[in-house]
């Protein structure tokens, strides 16, 4: 299911740039088994993403209906990059506990228990960036009235077996180009789901040791300042932001329209309070206009 260990050193150095022409291709809950009547054991949640995405920067939240997270789960300890278990670009992680007849799960969280995932009525998954972006919110059995879902499926996975789970069928790269289905006698993690055609992602990863007309930063390693350089393929509202190393953002360069083109912006190494931040790897994410999406790092010495 995953490509292997690739280690926090390489992840430094990537950048991810998804093409105009389509929606972005992201990580999304793709199928999940919680509700085994009378067994309400080997529960689990399986994540779809494109190859060679990290988890690193993930976070998933269990909520029940009065709005609580019973669980929450730091990715990056999975140490998990998707691999391409379908042929298109895509591959899928599965957390939680599997039966012994389907494997085992690519990461069991310390502590899970049989019966962890609760069962509404209207419960919520809420995948995220860890500076708190959502990705995915799954409201499942109903609408979670403390959640701002990004998805709602009334189905439940009630079955008396270990083999039906709400899963994703239908063709696409995104979470809402598939529909919620629940037949019975279907449970595949770790693979496609019945249906569902993943189409190749309109995602890219490249080294960023490799020049890229996207977005960078100069002077790298900086004391006082440097200067983040990126081009806009239209005008339009553009933001630019900086995070830590633990996926914190610590400052908002930009928020505002920009024109196509060539456009620059300096950050002296403070965050949004004006305070000068510690001496270490920071990363830079560009938002812009034309629905692209890049990121770069640069790191300050004190």
């Amino acid at each position: 299911m995953g490509l292997g260990w690739f280690g926090r050193t390489f992840l430094l150095w990537l950048v991810w740039i998804t093409f105009a022409g389509g929606a972005a291709a992201e990580v999304f809950i793709n199928e999940v088994d919680y509700d085994n009547e009378g067994l309400d054991q080997f529960e689990w949640i399986e994540l779809a993403g494109p190859t060679g995405t990290s988890l690193d920067s993930y976070d998933l939240q269990l909520i029940n209906q009065d709005g609580d997270v019973y669980r929450f789960l730091r990715l990056s300890h999975a140490d998990f990059v998707f691999g391409d278990d379908t042929g298109t670009g895509w591959g899928f992680f599965v957390l939680g506990k599997l039966p012994p007849e389907l494997g085992d799960a690519d990461w069991t969280p310390s502590g899970w228990p049989d019966n962890e995932v609760q069962n509404g009525p209207a419960d919520t998954f809420e995948l995220r960036f860890h500076w708190g972006t959502p990705v995915h919110v799954l409201d499942y059995e109903g609408v979670n009235p403390f959640t701002q879902e990004t998805e709602m499926t009334p189905l439940e996975d009630t079955n008396l077996e270990l083999d039906q789970t709400l899963y994703k069928t239908g063709r696409g790269i995104t979470a809402l180009d598939f529909e919620f289905a629940n037949t019975p006698g279907h449970s595949t993690p770790g693979g496609l789901n019945v249906g569902q055609v993943l189409d190749f992602p309109a995602t890219t990863t490249l080294n960023a040791s490799r020049p890229t007309e996207r977005v960078r930063s100069a002077p790298t390693p900086f004391r006082e300042g440097t200067v983040i350089t990126f081009e806009n393929a239209v005008s339009g509202a553009t933001t630019l932001a900086v995070f830590d190393i633990t996926g914190r953002r610590v400052c908002q360069l930009l928020d505002s329209w920009m024109p196509a083109g060539p456009n620059e912006v300096r950050w002296t190494g403070v965050d949004d309070d004006g305070e000068r931040l510690p001496s270490g790897i920071y990363f830079y994410e560009l938002r812009s206009p034309d629905r692209l999406r890049a990121r770069g790092q640069t790191q300050i010495v004190r």
